[in-house]
C-alpha cells in the first residue's frame, strides 16, 4: 500500500470512529477537546481533517444528531 493510500485509509477510520463517538455521546454534547482527546489528536488537526473529509464541522454534525433524535 502507497503511503498516500494507507493516510487515506487511516483517516478514513479517524473519521469513522469520530462519528460513532458523537453519535453515541451526543446527549452529553461532547466539546471537540473531548472528542479529539478520544482519538488522540490535537483539536486543530481533527476540525480540519474533519471538516475536509465530512464537509461540516463535529458542532454541526452534534446539532443534526440532536435534531434528528429530537424528530
Amino acid at each position: 500500500m502507497s503511503p498516500q493510500v494507507s493516510d487515506q485509509h487511516q483517516h478514513y477510520q479517524l473519521i469513522a470512529r469520530a462519528m460513532a463517538y458523537l453519535t453515541e455521546h451526543r446527549a452529553q454534547q461532547p466539546s471537540l477537546k473531548k472528542l479529539a482527546n478520544h482519538l488522540g489528536l490535537s483539536e486543530f488537526h481533527l476540525q480540519r481533517l474533519f471538516s475536509q473529509w465530512v464537509g461540516i464541522s463535529p458542532k454541526q454534525v452534534l446539532m443534526l444528531l440532536t435534531q434528528q433524535y429530537a424528530k
